[in-house]
Formats: C-alpha cells, sequence, structure tokens
C-alpha cells in the first residue's frame, strides 16, 4: 500500500447491513469494519445514504396534491379527513394523507368515490388526477378523444349562456370576453 497522507483519509465506519444496502461487499473476517474513503468517494456514500432515507414526494407539487390539501381544510367543520378516507374507500386512512403531502398519486379508479367524499365535481377530479399521473399528455389525449370535460358548475354556466341568449349560439367577442373576465376580476 503506497503512503496516504491523512489529510486525503476520512474515516466512515459502516456496519455491515449499511455497507451491503450501499452496494459494497460484506467485510470478510469482521462483522464491522472502519473503511477509509477520499473526500470523493465520500460525498458519493453520503448522497447514497441521503437519497435512501429521504422521504419522497414526486407529487407535492402537482394541482392535485394542493386542490386536495385546501378541500380538506374546507370540509374540516362538516368531517374529518379520516372520515373522508374512509368514505373514498381507502383501505389505509393515511392514503389522503400521502395524497395532500405528494408522496403518493390517485388511484385512477378511485377518482368518483374522492370525489363524492370531498364533495367535489369528479370530472374536474379527474382532470387534475390525470396531470399527476402521466403529465399533459394524456390529458390533452383525453380531452383530444373525447372532448374538454365539463363539470357541473361549468355546465351551469353554459345553460345560463344559452338562456340569455335565446339559444342564438353566440360569438365570442372581446367585448363578452372582457365581461366575463370581469366577474372573475381580471
Amino acid at each position: 500500500m503506497r503512503n496516504v497522507s491523512p489529510k486525503d483519509l476520512v474515516g466512515i465506519c459502516i456496519n455491515t447491513g449499511s455497507a451491503e444496502q450501499l452496494g459494497f461487499s460484506r467485510p470478510a473476517a469482521h462483522p464491522h469494519a472502519f473503511v477509509f474513503y477520499n473526500e470523493s468517494m465520500q460525498q458519493v456514500l453520503r448522497h447514497k445514504w441521503e437519497i435512501k432515507k429521504m422521504p419522497k414526494k414526486p407529487y407535492a407539487d402537482t394541482r392535485l396534491a394542493r386542490f386536495i390539501d385546501k378541500r380538506v381544510l374546507e370540509l374540516r367543520p362538516k368531517k374529518s379527513q379520516i372520515e373522508i378516507a374512509i368514505d373514498s374507500g381507502f383501505v389505509s386512512v393515511n392514503m389522503l394523507s400521502m395524497l395532500k403531502k405528494g408522496s403518493s398519486k390517485l388511484p385512477i379508479d378511485r377518482v368518483p368515490s374522492l370525489a363524492r367524499a370531498l364533495e367535489v365535481d369528479p370530472a374536474y377530479l379527474l382532470r387534475l388526477t390525470l396531470e399527476q399521473a402521466k403529465g399533459d399528455t394524456i390529458a390533452q389525449a383525453l380531452v383530444e378523444i373525447m372532448g374538454t370535460p365539463v363539470t357541473g358548475n361549468e355546465l351551469g354556466w353554459l345553460q345560463e349562456i344559452r338562456s340569455a341568449s335565446d339559444h342564438t349560439d353566440p360569438r365570442m367577442t372581446g367585448r363578452n370576453r372582457a365581461a366575463i373576465r370581469s366577474i372573475f376580476g381580471k
């Protein structure tokens, strides 16, 4: 072995279980071993270890996670998060918490029951679920094949527009667009 200065070595004590988790073979003669690595190897090990113990929340920044979190808070005076999870038919009541935090995605087959439990339109919840599950590409394909999903609330607006226009199929003009946008403060 060549002479190595102490500055080049960093001592890390790894028990055999941790070494195996990180992809190293078990030390032959010792149940525990001191393994010395240079700084770059220590950074690799530290990175691998942090990845293994870091909680993964790949869907935390999705519109669905934010929507479920907001809706559970809105329903808090009427029912608890556990009641919502049970009404949704989740086997684990923690599933709703995992959806809110973004650590899990909503299975598409749970959209109708969760929509009922959250008291929201299933078409809107489906749209958010598709965005989360496969990204905008799948949502766009669904819209292209089946048309834009219309929620119950949007249908109410459409029916009122038809009634107000005497079912004349009014064109969307700049003035009409401005009037609608002003309703929503835009």
